[in-house]
């Protein structure tokens, strides 16, 4: 009897382990606040960290005072963001599966918004860079959710002269601006098109010819909600570049016509510059 009670006393975790798994389940099961607390902090850490280097770049007397002997500043920061998957590996071993199963949801869900906070943060910095080129800039060009697609060159038959102009474009998910390059550097906003529900269709040379356009190939007809372009490329190459990057277009994708005039609602807009 003495050596059953002994084996399933060895068998059985002690009543503190078991409280703890217990407890440490109910923790990162029940308590949003942990992880949001972590994420926060994992998301921002980066951005911290780059700001930290550029202060430490201004000011040598703050990179003196920083560079400690022993563990540096940014020894310290980062041990919130390993913590976690520490504790994925000490639970493990504990033999704790349920926590252990709890907390990596945790990482990979921590993960995952530091993932999308950074591709957040190169589509800012894609259009904060494109802003600076532009004149005008426009200032609600880097808003959230907005994204950089592709650029190219293209040329625009306008149908008020009927004369052919080269333009560069660059094409964002939900809007398609032509630029006329100024210098290498810089590019001057002729207009902008809204691409909510826009359409487009490939222009066959009879229907090029009678819209005056007969100097053009590879040519697209793209309507917008309220105004309509013919655009031509120099290859058949360029041309399916640029509807592929329009397919892209993550608001409401552009439709390929069939066919005829594209129908036009009131959403969205176009400006002149």
């Amino acid at each position: 009897a003495a050596g059953t009670s002994t084996a399933a006393s060895t068998s059985s975790p002690p009543s503190s382990l078991v409280a703890f798994h217990r407890l440490f389940v109910e923790l990162t099961q029940k308590t949003a606040h942990f992880r949001q607390l972590y994420e926060k902090y994992t998301v921002h850490y980066y951005v911290a960290i780059e700001r930290l280097q550029q202060a430490k770049l201004a000011s040598p007397s703050l990179a003196l005072f920083l560079s400690a002997p022993t563990m540096s500043l940014q020894s310290y920061l980062i041990m919130p963001v390993q913590r976690l998957a520490r504790y994925v590996l000490l639970l493990r071993e504990m033999g704790l599966s349920v926590a252990s199963q709890s907390m990596a949801a945790i990482v990979s869900a921590i993960n995952e918004a530091e993932r999308s906070a950074e591709a957040d943060r190169k589509a800012r910095q894609s259009l904060r860079e494109l802003n600076e080129r532009l004149a005008p800039r426009i200032p609600d060009l880097e808003r959230a959710g907005r994204k950089w697609i592709a650029r190219g060159e293209l040329a625009h038959l306008t149908l008020l002269d009927m004369r052919v102009h080269a333009r560069h474009y660059e094409l964002l998910n939900d809007s398609l601006l032509l630029t006329k390059p100024r210098s290498r550097l810089k590019l001057s906003l002729k207009q902008r098109a809204s691409l909510i529900g826009a359409k487009y269709r490939d222009l066959s040379a009879d229907e090029v010819e009678r819209v005056g356009g007969g100097g053009l190939k590879w040519v697209v007809e793209l309507n917008t909600p309220s105004q309509g372009f013919i655009f031509g490329f120099s290859s058949r190459a360029e041309r399916s570049r640029f509807l592929a990057a329009l397919d892209q277009c993550e608001t409401k994708k552009p439709n390929r016509l069939q066919g005829g005039d594209g129908v036009r609602d009131s959403r969205g807009s176009i400006s002149e510059e």
